[in-house]
């Protein structure tokens, strides 16, 4: 399954966005980098920043997106990016 994270290309928020976390959409990565931003915006600029695109979106906040590929855990149901596994306690129960 593939999902997105957003990458900081200033890495001024560390590397990742939200510590890492997975987007199932292109559009919930757009509605997410949206409210983040539109908390600097003024007013007269909110409706116009509202019809971005996603591309523009990126690049006004200096963002990229990966793609990356993930399982869901059967222990835990979380899901992990598959290249960097993942330890549940749950599952170490088990």
């Amino acid at each position: 399954m593939i999902k997105y994270r957003i990458m900081d290309r200033q890495f001024q928020c560390g590397r990742y966005f939200a510590e890492g976390a997975l987007f199932d959409t292109e559009e919930d990565v757009r509605i997410q980098l949206m409210s983040y931003h539109l908390t600097d915006m003024e007013e007269g600029d909110i409706g116009k920043f509202k019809k971005f695109t996603l591309d523009e979106i990126l690049e006004f906040g200096e963002w990229e997106i990966e793609e990356v590929e993930v399982n869901n855990c059967p222990y835990c149901k979380e899901d992990f990016v598959i290249e960097e596994g993942h330890n549940c306690d749950i599952g170490r129960l088990t």
